[in-house]
């Protein structure tokens, strides 16, 4: 491709026409025009593209702008929604310790009883054979006492056969009544501890 840059004419040459110098000139004239357009386009060019940077950068800081003010309103929910869980969870658990200390309390009171059930079993297990056996040592005493007495009374016979004197009588009747106290105390000791006991798991 020619440039017109290249041409080039002398007009101190003779032989160089006057139209053709008018010419140069012209064309001259149109090359700077053409560079001075080329070079107006550019600088448009380059101002437009400018601008549409600045404006991609100023949407660009909005849009970050925007998804920081998103993020933080996403963690400040989710903070919130992290308290009121970890409140809950403080709440249901409060509630399952409290529920869990009623329940070992209760176990505990169920355990405590079936153990003393137990001890009280084998107690009365071990007492009621000892009882029985000392019932039958008191009641074999009784037996013996009361054919003490009625050998007592055959001995002393009939009024009408003996002459038996009032103090003689007496004695025989203080001598019954303490063996009585004496042989009945086992008994009403029994008795007694009975109540007892009786009382005691009642009041259980």
């Amino acid at each position: 491709m020619v440039s017109f840059a290249t041409l080039e004419f002398d007009p101190k040459e003779d032989s160089v026409p006057d139209n053709m110098l008018m010419a140069e000139s012209r064309l001259r004239s149109v090359v700077e025009n053409v560079k001075k357009e080329q070079v107006e386009r550019m600088k448009a060019h380059a101002d437009n593209f400018e601008n549409k940077i600045k404006k991609l950068h100023e949407v660009e800081k909005e849009c970050h702008a925007l998804f920081v003010e998103q993020v933080k309103t996403m963690n400040e929910s989710l903070d919130l929604k992290v308290t009121e869980l970890k409140t809950e969870m403080a709440k249901e658990a409060e509630k399952i310790g409290k529920s869990y200390s009623i329940l070992y309390g209760k176990v505990d009171v169920v355990v405590n009883a079936i153990a003393k059930l137990v001890a009280y079993n084998t107690g009365y297990s071990t007492k009621r054979d000892v009882k029985t056996e000392t019932d039958s040592k008191v009641f074999a005493k009784l037996r013996e006492f009361s054919s003490s007495i009625k050998e007592s009374i055959s001995k002393v016979g009939l009024l009408n056969q003996y002459s038996v004197i009032d103090e003689t009588i007496t004695q025989m009747i203080f001598s019954i009544e303490a063996n009585l106290k004496k042989e009945l105390a086992p008994i009403f000791e029994l008795i007694l501890e009975g109540l007892g006991e009786l009382m005691l798991r009642l009041a259980k």
